[in-house]
């Protein structure tokens, strides 16, 4: 069980988070310095750096639970699909947890562009190492079905999903940053069509 005071460290530890992403949010994260975060929230700057080595850190920390929730929605997803199935209700739950919350996304986007991994603690990499092989099994899993099934050709998984999650982060990019705001009016219309355009590359072709 824990102790009044280590419940009072985890929740500074989860202020210093929120308030880290409130200002990532309305500036890029090279124009937030640990010192601005810390008047933010209140505290000093040796109380900070109790929570987290760094902003590198802490910016990692940030992409890492949202790496986590988008987990969660696909672990939530139902096995006993068949395999297009499966992998369709994937890339939408992928679509969806980012389309829902734009502003965390770029955010995101933006922790990602300047961390420096080098200093960051070994723990936290093990957990952002840990993470990314849970996605990896989750995307294998659909690809092995689809290749039981014959629906997918003879690409290997890695390949797969890094040519997968390429083309979905594009599309997000178009929706999230404007791009042919004035060009795409229905966005459903625009995902379906990158979805399409995706699997009828991904799967084999049915002609004779």
């Amino acid at each position: 069980m824990q102790t009044r005071k280590e419940r009072e460290f985890i929740k500074r530890g989860e202020e210093i988070l929120e308030t880290a992403k409130s200002l990532f949010k309305k500036q890029n994260p090279s124009l937030v310095s640990m010192d601005m975060i810390a008047q933010e929230v209140g505290i000093g700057r040796g109380t900070l750096y109790l929570h987290y080595k760094g902003k590198d850190e802490l910016m990692l920390r940030i992409v890492l639970n949202r790496h986590k929730e988008l987990l969660a929605d696909l672990e939530k997803i139902d096995l006993t699909l068949s395999g297009e199935d499966l992998a369709r209700k994937t890339v939408r739950v992928y679509l969806e947890h980012n389309i829902n919350s734009p502003q965390d996304y770029l955010m995101q986007k933006k922790c990602e562009e300047n961390i420096i991994p080098e200093n960051v603690g070994q723990t936290i990499l093990r957990e952002v190492e840990e993470e990314k092989q849970k996605r990896m099994a989750i995307m294998e899993k659909i690809f092995f079905r689809l290749k039981e099934e014959g629906k997918i050709r003879d690409i290997p998984p890695n390949l797969l999903a890094g040519a997968t999650w390429g083309m979905l982060k594009g599309a997000l990019d178009v929706i999230i940053n404007g791009y042919f705001k004035e060009e795409i009016k229905d966005e459903e219309m625009f995902f379906q069509l990158v979805e399409n355009l995706l699997f009828y590359g991904l799967f084999k072709s049915q002609e004779k």
